[in-house]
């Protein structure tokens, strides 16, 4: 399903405070200048906003699974301001905070697709796959975080990497994996070489690319035993995956449209929905 910038209609209502964050929900709470609280809650795509208990604004505008939203767009997308101000969000600093979750631009800039699934091991490696032979000279990274020892101390820190695949099967039982084309060269061969890895430059590292988050789930919980060879052949759904692929582009982007237009099908394929 896309999404871009929902069209909501404005509540053009002034605050003199609001507060609040979180994710899955996210939460603010603000106040008017006569007294009155407003509670707005994003969960699940579906963005919510209630002043007095009554609902000023109930639509589903994200994707299923999304739940993080920052206060300058939970106004913005309100029509809220504080203090006769609106609340201003550079790009800059939402691709920051988009380092650390999953922080959509919701300006009508960009548009989302995304689309989850469970499935068995097999219907993966072969959505991978069928990627692979449309697009032969595509690239197939995997990102993954390491531990590595902070300068100056004797402790450990988590750093994000990546490195690059010929197919599916050769990652780890979960994780994620990025399939981009129109690959630039220099900028893979950096991203590899880095230990800090930013994900706004692995997105600019390509001309189209896709997201690709999975994890298998094991009922008995065995931390070992799973393997894509053995899993690829599973019929009985012993190993289930579940996760996401999506994609993202420049919403006046035609170009993009049409590789995410390829990506489409494949995916309803290979991750039908639940009967």
């Amino acid at each position: 399903m896309f999404f871009s910038r929902p069209n909501l209609k404005p509540l053009n209502i002034d605050l003199i405070s609001i507060e609040g964050g979180g994710s899955c929900p996210s939460q603010f709470w603000g106040q008017t200048a006569d007294g009155r609280s407003l509670y707005i809650r994003y969960r699940g795509g579906h963005f919510g906003v209630e002043c007095e208990d009554v609902k000023l604004i109930d639509a589903c505008i994200g994707p299923g699974f999304h739940g993080d939203l920052l206060v300058e767009q939970a106004c913005d997308l309100a029509g809220l301001t504080v203090r006769g101000k609106r609340l201003v969000l550079s790009e800059e600093a939402r691709l920051e905070a988009a380092e650390h979750g999953p922080i959509l631009d919701w300006s009508g800039r960009t548009t989302y697709w995304e689309r989850h699934f469970q499935c068995a091991p097999a219907q993966a490696l072969h959505f991978i796959d069928t990627l692979q032979l449309r697009h032969p000279r595509g690239v197939l990274m995997e990102i993954y975080f390491e531990s590595l020892p902070l300068q100056g101390t004797e402790t450990h820190g988590l750093f994000r990497a990546c490195r690059l695949r010929k197919r599916l099967s050769e990652c780890p039982d979960l994780g994620v994996v990025v399939f981009g084309v129109e690959a630039d060269d220099q900028k893979i061969a950096g991203i590899v070489e880095s230990r800090d890895v930013k994900l706004s430059a692995v997105a600019t590292a390509f001309r189209y690319s896709m997201h690709f988050t999975y994890r298998s789930w094991n009922p008995i919980r065995k931390k070992s035993g799973f393997s894509w060879e053995e899993a690829g052949r599973d019929e009985d759904d012993r190993w289930p995956l579940r996760g996401s692929v999506r994609a993202d582009f420049a919403s006046q982007d035609s170009d993009a449209r049409a590789f995410v237009d390829t990506v489409v099908p494949v995916a309803e394929a290979c991750f039908p929905e639940p009967a």
